[in-house]
């Protein structure tokens, strides 16, 4: 019997068919289908260069005052220095508001806020007191900010929230005491958190101003 031919076959493609059926074009007990590189033969079936992977996601950066907030102070700055020590410490420009003399009590803040309530550093008989901020963007020492329901600072500070009545409206004054530094959270009648404070007694108790 004559063997088929299949002249419509060029000799490449012949090639390549023999390759994906070694069996059938190489002779038996032949280890010649080993030495082939198959790949390089069907290189037109391999599969596609996987995608770019993803970028990952920016994690979020830091609050802008972290590692700022404490409990006895702000930055390098603490609770007790005098004003001079205080601005060598602070080595900012700062602007100040006086009440009453300055021996008994004044305010420093930062220069080029829009309103000293941002930021406001009060001295209290020549003696850096307390720090306080209606800034939603500072975060209190512990985690607390402004915004926060009375729940989500209870669970903050779980154990150490005393409440007291707000002196002009329908909300509270949350203290919270780390030794003999406070902080206080004032919120309004719906329980959520207006403004902020930390600072040594008596000072840190005032709830206008100097006063």
């Amino acid at each position: 019997m004559t063997p088929r031919t299949f002249p419509h076959l060029l000799p490449g493609a012949l090639a390549v068919a023999c390759l994906l059926g070694l069996t059938a074009c190489t002779p038996a007990g032949s280890d010649a289908a080993a030495d082939v590189p198959v790949q390089d033969a069907i290189s037109a079936t391999a599969m596609p260069a996987p995608a770019d992977p993803v970028p990952p996601t920016a994690a979020p950066g830091p609050a802008p005052d972290i590692g700022l907030v404490h409990w006895n102070g702000y930055g390098d700055t603490a609770f007790g220095m005098d004003e001079t020590a205080f601005r060598k410490a602070w080595g900012g420009d700062l602007s100040s508001d006086e009440f009453e003399d300055k021996a008994s009590c004044f305010h420093l803040w930062p220069k080029g806020q829009k309103t000293s309530a941002e930021l406001a550093f009060m001295f209290g008989d020549a003696r850096f007191a307390r720090y306080s901020t209606e800034d939603p963007k500072l975060t209190a020492p512990g985690g607390g900010r402004i915004g926060m329901s009375r729940g989500e600072i209870g669970k903050l500070y779980p154990g150490h929230v005393e409440e007291e009545p707000h002196k002009y409206t329908d909300g509270k004054y949350l203290r919270i005491a780390d030794g003999e530094n406070v902080l206080v959270f004032e919120t309004d009648g719906s329980g959520k958190v207006t403004e902020w404070r930390v600072g040594v007694p008596p000072y840190v108790d005032y709830v206008e101003g100097c006063a």
